[in-house]
């Protein structure tokens, strides 16, 4: 398989805490390559905060103050109750959305930095006695690859920040702009 059209998957949450433990409120993923400008694919699932709390996830009241003062696109995605499921369903969800677009392990899950989402997700996966859908050594950040590259950023501009979904598309044209700027003519 060419090096550039391997599966990658740009994966982010929202969550009601920062540690590991964090409750997850909602799942943001996008099937992404470097052959061509933009996302695939995308799955996004609000999560029952209360189906969280009783596999041991936690929620952080700090966490919860500072997203009381973000956008209200934001906050309505965290907050509003419904098509919320419970997370080991859309735990089960996002490890078909994965296993469709990918035949073997040769395949990477992309994350803004390297110790918040796939590290909550993990512990989610195992809190909730299911496999990690992703081997050890798919694991990538886009904050290194920025800041190796020198790339600036569109995240702090774009509208919805905050949301799983729209954090994902907007770091996959990050992670792609600065891997190919050919892609969108910026060199």
């Amino acid at each position: 398989m060419n090096h550039w059209s391997i599966p990658r998957f740009m994966i982010d949450i929202e969550a009601l805490g920062g540690k590991p433990d964090g409750a997850i409120a909602t799942i943001g993923m996008a099937l992404f390559d470097f052959a061509k400008a933009g996302p695939k694919h995308s799955y996004y699932q609000r999560v029952d905060i209360q189906s969280c709390l009783d596999i041991g996830l936690k929620i952080d009241l700090g966490t919860c103050l500072w997203w009381m003062k973000q956008a209200d696109i934001a906050r309505v995605e965290i907050y509003r109750d419904e098509d919320r499921v419970n997370i080991e369903l859309a735990l089960v969800a996002m490890s078909k959305f994965i296993r469709m677009f990918s035949v073997s392990d040769d395949f990477e899950v992309w994350s803004r930095g390297p110790d918040y989402d796939l590290t909550i997700l993990e512990t989610a996966f195992e809190s909730c006695g299911l496999d990690c859908p992703w081997p050890f050594r798919s694991k990538r950040d886009l904050r290194s690859v920025l800041a190796v590259s020198g790339a600036e950023i569109a995240n702090a501009q774009t509208p919805g920040r905050h949301t799983a979904l729209a954090d994902c598309l907007t770091q996959i044209i990050d992670i792609q702009r600065a891997v190919r700027p050919e892609l969108f003519g910026d060199i």
